[in-house]
């Protein structure tokens, strides 16, 4: 019997075959441990090198994002101008407006005071007209009598 309790007859591994398996199972585990290390390394480059790649879209992303914004802003900056220039403008059509309407108004009332003065001046000469028939009739026959008293 050996010092792992195995026996060294037919069948069982000898001591030093034994060292033998031990080494080649070793060298496999070896193996296996450098094929990993080696696809690790690689997956790790692989994801690292994604990974730059990723942050750098990001970055121009970002930095188009940035640019963006600062437009936007100037734009937003430049509507509030516009329209707090509309607004004044506005303002100054309203206060226009209102004295355009109190003018017409003015307008309008002048030309019902002219109206009625016009059909008040229109029945005073047609009056007038009327008096002086009469007194044109009334002197043509004054003319008469006197006439009529002269022969």
């Amino acid at each position: 019997m050996s010092s792992w309790g195995f026996k060294s007859s037919a069948g069982f591994f000898t001591e030093v075959q034994r060292y033998k398996v031990a080494a080649v199972v070793f060298g496999l585990i070896c193996l296996l441990q450098l094929t990993l290390i080696i696809f690790l390394a690689l997956s790790a480059s692989h994801h690292k090198t994604q990974n730059e790649k990723e942050k750098s879209e990001l970055k121009t992303i970002n930095f188009d994002l940035q640019v963006s914004n600062k437009n936007l802003t100037e734009e937003k900056e430049q509507l509030r101008r516009n329209l707090s220039d509309f607004v004044s403008q506005r303002n100054l059509l309203i206060v226009e407006r209102d004295g355009l309407k109190k003018t017409n108004f003015d307008f309008q009332s002048s030309l019902n005071n002219l109206t009625a003065e016009r059909e008040r001046l229109i029945r005073n000469i047609s009056g007038t007209e009327a008096n002086n028939k009469q007194l044109t009739e009334q002197r043509d026959e004054l003319k008469k009598e006197l006439e009529n008293l002269s022969k």
